[in-house]
This record gives structure tokens, sequence and C-alpha cells, in this order.
């Protein structure tokens, strides 16, 4: 096995993910991030935890390879099922849907302390994924969107409250009266606070061609769907043009 198996997206949620403890790489499927991480010298240990046998087996043998068995904890695992409280600092989620990542981190017991640091990158669901960490008061510190072989990523970096735990079992959703303050936050879920701050070149890209496809979806269905169905193209515009106008703006 080659250098070249590390890949820019697991380099990147490595470099994210550095801790001066440990790391749990959960759902690890091959084990090359957490590898990685002992290697780069991003985490002094690495649990690393899938719930099927096949991929935790190759993982052992991944980290074998590369001699940094003795630095990697397998453990066969539901999410955080086998993670005691206070063994690790981070977390990595990767690999996986964003309403599964939802689920397993409602499913942490009391993991999420404060300041535990959570490293998300979600296949879908990314506004999902959002939404739950705002109302479970865990907190986005920084956000990158990355393309690699043509297939594009969100990668988010957030860290627990103190009110994260009890949070967990009693999430409160958003509710606001201002109609213009509403339209920021969806944009803010749809596309990420953080990336829109950054005015970031990929993200306007990526919603401008989202911007064009439904312009032509709405005057092909114009005279035939429903009010709802316009009412809520012509949001989604909206708030994507919004978000557009935001980047733009005294972008150099």
């Amino acid at each position: 096995m080659a250098s070249a198996d590390f890949t820019s997206r697991m380099k990147t949620l490595a470099n994210l993910a550095a801790s001066e403890g440990t790391v749990a790489d959960i759902g690890c499927d091959h084990g090359l991030t957490g590898i990685y991480m002992i290697m780069s010298g991003n985490a002094k240990s690495v649990i690393a935890m899938d719930l099927r046998k096949e991929p935790l087996r190759r993982a052992m043998e991944n980290a074998k390879s590369f001699g940094v068995e003795e630095k990697i904890d397998f453990r066969l695992s539901d999410g955080f099922e086998k993670l005691r409280e206070g063994e690790s600092d981070t977390a990595i989620l990767a690999g996986m849907g964003g309403r599964l990542i939802v689920k397993l981190l409602k499913t942490s017991g009391n993991i999420l302390c404060e300041d535990y640091r959570l490293i998300l990158s979600p296949h879908t669901d990314v506004r999902y994924v959002r939404e739950f960490l705002e109302n479970a008061f865990i907190y986005v510190e920084d956000e990158i969107y990355m393309e690699e072989d043509g297939i594009r990523y969100n990668i988010i970096s957030a860290k627990a409250s103190s009110r994260t735990i009890s949070a967990l079992t009693d999430v409160k959703e958003y509710t606001c009266d201002d109609e213009e303050e509403r339209i920021i936050h969806e944009a803010n879920l749809r596309y990420g606070y953080h990336l829109i701050k950054k005015k970031d070149a990929m993200l306007l890209e990526s919603i401008k061609a989202e911007i064009e496809k439904k312009e032509k979806l709405l005057k092909q269905i114009v005279s035939t769907a429903s009010p709802e169905r316009l009412s809520e193209l012509e949001t989604d515009l909206l708030i994507a043009k919004v978000t557009v106008s935001h980047i733009e703006s005294d972008r150099s």
C-alpha cells in the first residue's frame, strides 16, 4: 500500500481533527484516515470503530502494513456504542449519510461533553446535519467545501457545549417571525454559514448552477404545477439568489 492511498479528503479530515489526545474514527471502514492521523502526528492514538467485521479486519491489516497497529484500538461497534466517556476528545464521522450521522450523534450517550470536537463529512442531507447541530447546541467552528475525483464534499468542524447532552433528547426547533431573518437562517442551513462568510468560490459556482437549473424548471412547469410547488420553487430561488448576492458583495 502506497502513500497515494491517503486522499486529499482523508488528509483534510485528519488535519481538522488534529488532537494532542485520542481521536475516535466512527465508521472507520478501511481505517486509512486514522492511520494517516498517527503517521502525520495529528493524534497520539486512535480508536477505530466499525459496525461490520470485514471492514474492521481490513483496517487492522492496513494499520499493520503501515506499522501503526499498536497506536490504534480497533473495536466492533455500532456508532459510539463501545466508546467510553472520556476516552477521546474528538470524533470523526465521515463516509456516511447525514441522517445516519445525526442518528449516531443522538445515541452517543454522555460522550458529547463540553468542548468535545466533531469532524463530520455527510455524503447527503448536509442541511439536516447543520440544523441538528444548531438545535443540539453543537457549534460549527469551520466548514470546508472540497472536490475530489469529481465529487464535492462538505466537511464540518464543530464543538459540543455544556448544553449538548441534555439537548440530544430535547431538541428545540428554530422559530422566527421576521421574514428576512428566516431567509438568511435558511441560507445558512442550506449552504453553510462559514462557507458563505468565506465567500467560497466553489460554493458560489454550485449555487449558480442550482439557480440556472431551477429557473429552467420553473419555466417548464409554471402552467401545470400546483401553487404550492411553484411557491416552493420560487422560495428556493430567492434563498439561493440572496446567498449569491451576499457572496459576491465586496468580493475581491
